[in-house]
């Protein structure tokens, strides 16, 4: 199968949609991507990229580079990313001479990622398959507002919508992360069931190297790996943590993001520095270290948001890498730390219980082994790569078996 893949973000930015596309080149499809030149997500050039230069190739897939405008720093300045691919991109996608059997958009924000895919669509008639990872519009709810979130009444939240809906409808075919996403799409944006299906998301196989005994240090280390923003919550953590500080444990929380100042500061406010360690942002492969150390790996998301409602993608990096998991988010994710037995998952928020099972964790190590163990297995079972690429690639093959639909 000839492969078209529009994504904003590819290697050597680090995206699972490397190893999708490195799969599907191993079982013999041909694998075009249309990308950007890769700047996050610090917001300036890969060494190497300085100079702009269209073609390029990773693991047997051909790259064609869009020549965009990187992110910098700043809301106005990643508005300009976001316009500059969809120019740049639609200006490359439009110059292709090769023969595709369908397009493929890895649907990463912002979902204007996918107008110059319907371009192609539009022109050269064949299928487009839409594999939907960020909530849109719900997501601009969620990133641009401060302290409140955004009105529904907003014209920015408005336009988002019109956007999205405008998109879902060109889409052939809809991948979600889980029902609720489903349910969220077919409510809001009006997208019908009869074009959506789920496909959860998976974990790299990396994370199976993590190793089923822990760091043993004579305390409990609880592990925050992810962004830090606003709708992860991290507040929550740091106000438990103050509630037991007695107790022996560690938090430690890897990553990078919008509310990283304001969660240190509140640290340092509650003299919490001797409990609560930041080590910024760190590559995939060194993320092994902290699993490595991690006895529990902590969830949060904020409950005003509709998001919360998919399970986050670290989630399945939790599972594989084999640890007990202790979440603080509505929706899938408790289904499926309640059926992997895995941990505990308690409401967004409801810092009371979470403070408990923190304490049970504490006050019961000799349970940590066996929920781990119940993590990886469920993976196994449930979110590998190959799962994956055996759910979407039967979407494809449905699809091109009514490619005389489209011409």
């Amino acid at each position: 199968m000839r492969i078209l893949v529009v994504t904003q973000y590819f290697y050597p930015e680090q995206f699972r949609i490397n190893e999708i596309c490195s799969k599907l080149i191993k079982l013999g499809n041909f694998v075009t991507v249309i990308t950007g030149r890769p700047n996050y997500p610090e917001g300036e050039f890969f060494k190497g990229y300085e100079e702009y230069k269209k073609n390029d190739s990773y693991d047997g897939v051909e790259i064609i580079r869009a020549n965009v405008r990187p992110r910098h720093k700043g809301a106005i300045n990643l508005f300009f990313n976001y316009v500059s691919f969809v120019r740049q991109c639609s200006r490359e996608i439009c110059k292709l001479n090769k023969t595709f059997d369908l397009i493929y958009i890895y649907g990463l924000s912002p979902i204007s990622i996918a107008i110059p895919a319907i371009k192609y669509k539009k022109r050269i008639k064949i299928p487009i398959y839409y594999y939907c990872l960020d909530i849109w519009p719900e997501s601009v709810r969620d990133s641009i507002g401060k302290r409140r979130r955004m009105s529904k009444l907003n014209p920015i939240y408005i336009f988002s919508l019109f956007l999205s809906m405008y998109v879902y409808k060109n889409m052939d075919f809809i991948s979600t992360k889980c029902d609720d996403f489903c349910a969220y799409l077919a409510s809001v944006c009006k997208v019908p069931y009869s074009k959506m299906n789920v496909i959860p998301e998976y974990a790299e196989s990396l994370y199976l190297k993590v190793s089923e005994n822990t760091i043993s240090n004579g305390i409990v280390d609880f592990v925050f790996l992810g962004n830090i923003g606003k709708i992860q919550n991290c507040e929550m953590i740091i106000k438990a943590a103050q509630i037991i500080k007695e107790k022996e444990f560690m938090i430690h929380f890897v990553g990078d993001g919008s509310d990283l100042g304001r969660i240190k500061k509140m640290v340092e406010e509650l003299n919490m520095s001797d409990k609560i360690v930041f080590y910024g942002r760190v590559s995939i492969q060194e993320t092994i270290h902290f699993y490595n150390l991690a006895d529990v790996c902590l969830l949060t998301l904020d409950n005003q948001t509709s998001s919360g409602l998919t399970p986050p993608g670290k989630l399945y990096s939790y599972l594989a890498s084999g640890r007990t998991i202790l979440g603080s988010i509505n929706g899938e994710t408790q289904k499926i730390i309640r059926d992997a037995d895995c941990g505990f998952c308690v409401a967004a928020n409801d810092t009371n219980s979470f403070v408990d099972k923190m304490n049970y964790f504490i006050d019961n190590p000799s349970c940590l082994a066996s929920f781990g163990k119940n993590s990886r297995r469920f993976f196994l079972e449930n979110f590998t790569l190959e799962k994956y690429i055996a759910r979407t690639t039967a979407v494809f093959d449905l699809l091109c078996q009514h490619r005389d639909y489209y011409e």
